[in-house]
């Protein structure tokens, strides 16, 4: 994740952002500014099609929650799928995710 994160009123530049999300689990996922004035934890889930990066926990559940949301299918995750998320008041900007190889 890249990009923008509204704080302090303002979108300020995002510091690059790694996530890792086992499918049905919540994982805390820590944002900050490259300077590290600005801080905070997102929240996030993937249920095999939808990754869900929210502002906070409980919007998770809600259909209308402030949340940034890449979409595919396995096949799309599998080959790394790159998007641009946007929310009114949360982050903004490039999204990509990858599905780990399976081993044989």
């Amino acid at each position: 994740m890249g990009g923008e994160l509204r704080a302090g009123g303002n979108w300020r530049p995002l510091a690059p952002a790694g996530i890792n999300v086992v499918t049905g689990i919540t994982a805390p996922v820590p944002l900050t500014t490259p300077d590290g004035r600005y801080r905070q934890t997102a929240h996030a889930t993937f249920d095999g099609q939808t990754l869900s990066l929210c502002r906070s926990e409980h919007e998770l559940d809600r259909s209308g929650g402030d949340c940034a949301r890449l979409v595919g299918t396995q096949r799309d995750f599998s080959r790394g799928l790159a998007g641009r998320v946007e929310t009114e008041r949360f982050v903004r900007g490039p999204l990509r995710c990858d599905l780990p190889l399976r081993s044989r």
